[in-house]
């Protein structure tokens, strides 16, 4: 806003600002994240027959009396809560499921909401 104030005095008065209203954003922490980690590109190398370092990083622990690769150890899991969704490029569950297992013979589970094997 400018006024003029006599012959020889102006005032401007001007206003800066950014109005944000309701910046709530979720942050699944509890998620399985497989986007931005590169499992994706080694469940998708693992998916197509090929080997990743990554995945035999990942399964080294139990993949010790398998004595094979980690996308090896993923294929031919008997419970088909692991190589099932490998197969069907179902990431998202495959992700959950390596998450929640444990060493043992796999019971695993399903992530909410989806439906069981």
């Amino acid at each position: 806003m400018t006024r003029n104030i006599g012959r020889n005095m102006t005032l401007d008065v001007s206003y800066v600002g950014t109005v944000a209203k309701k910046l709530f954003t979720e942050a699944p922490v509890n998620s399985p994240n497989f986007l931005t980690n590169g499992l994706k590109e080694a469940f998708d190398i693992a998916r197509a027959g090929g080997e990743s370092q990554l995945l035999d990083d990942l399964t080294n622990s139990v993949n010790g009396a398998y004595g094979g690769s980690g996308a090896e150890w993923l294929r031919n899991q008997s419970a088909g809560l692991i190589a099932n969704p490998l197969a069907r490029g179902e990431y998202s569950r495959l992700a959950w499921n390596l998450a929640r297992y444990n060493g043992s013979p796999f019971t695993g589970g399903v992530a909410p909401g989806e439906p069981g094997e």
